[in-house]
């Protein structure tokens, strides 16, 4: 995907995710309170129902569309956080 600055110069564009540990990657997002649980406990769902194991010995990945666009990250449309 492509981000480019937009009027505030903030980053905006769409991307999609290819994330192995992705669980791994929620558990500490929230342990550093980034991302609030509501997010988390959202994200957790759509990764589950999404992800796919493409046989190559690495274990389940998953494709998310993401999306940032006036300071708001979502990932396969669920607002995630607020970036600053």
């Amino acid at each position: 995907g492509t981000l480019t600055p937009d009027e505030r110069r903030q980053p905006s564009g769409r991307l999609t995710l290819r994330l192995r540990g992705a669980d791994e990657l929620l558990t500490s997002l929230a342990q550093t309170g980034l991302v609030p649980q509501s997010g988390i406990t959202a994200a957790r769902l759509v990764i589950r129902m999404s992800a796919r194991d493409p046989g190559d010995g690495q274990g389940p990945m998953v494709e998310l569309p993401a999306e940032i666009r006036g300071g708001a990250l979502t990932i396969a449309r669920i607002p995630i956080a607020r970036l600053p």
